[in-house]
């Protein structure tokens, strides 16, 4: 089987440290792994041939996937079905690839398995990942510098006039002390407790975690 897939698939695959190339017959099972694939997951098996793809190399949440991109490649053959999923790395994480599948075909056009054809673009999507969470970041700072100007605004505005009437107050009961003053003066108390509360609930509704 080796021999007839080295007719079928071009030597540039065969030989490629870019990419993984597989065939896999119409069951699942690996009838050929190119050098760059064998030498990449060596470390789950030091022969692929006739082990079951989907359970020795994929994700388990990616067998869905996998299956669904075969079944497309052979109902819609000669069109590439492509999908992303995650494989095995030897650090117990897990590479991030993108995957072409389509049906093989032998010298007379019998359909001998799925070829697939795959990149790792772990990199690249740590990268991605990384990218939003920035994105995500600079969002939750912009919200918070929202909520830390309102604040401000509050502070510098709405608590200033019942402190200085509180002030202006306690200067009258300290000159002529009086009941309504008194009365006065817990008046804008309650005002300035209110504001103080507006503050305290604007500072919890902003998430300050990064």
């Amino acid at each position: 089987m080796k021999d007839d897939m080295a007719e079928l698939i071009p030597s540039y695959l065969q030989h490629t440290n870019m990419l993984m190339v597989v065939v896999t017959d119409f069951e699942g099972k690996y009838i050929y792994v190119n050098p760059y694939f064998q030498e990449k997951f060596r470390f789950i098996a030091q022969n692929f041939i006739n082990l079951d793809a989907r359970v020795s190399a994929v994700h388990f949440n990616d067998i869905l996937m996998l299956e669904q991109a075969v079944a497309d490649c052979v109902s819609n053959s000669p069109t590439p079905a492509k999908v992303r999923m995650r494989k095995p790395s030897p650090d117990g994480n897990w590479y991030w690839t993108n995957w072409e599948f389509s049906v093989l075909h032998d010298h007379a056009s019998k359909p001998l398995g799925i070829m697939a054809i795959g990149q790792d673009i772990t990199e690249t999507e740590r990268l991605r990942q990384a990218q939003k969470e920035i994105a995500e970041k600079n969002h939750q700072l912009l919200i918070q510098n929202e909520a830390l100007k309102e604040i401000a605004w509050l502070e510098s505005h709405q608590m200033r006039r019942p402190l200085a009437n509180i002030l202006g107050l306690i200067d009258l009961i300290i000159d002529d002390f009086r009941v309504e003053y008194l009365n006065h003066l817990k008046t804008v108390a309650q005002e300035l407790d209110k504001v103080i509360h507006q503050v305290v609930k604007k500072a919890n509704n902003s998430d300050t975690s990064l």
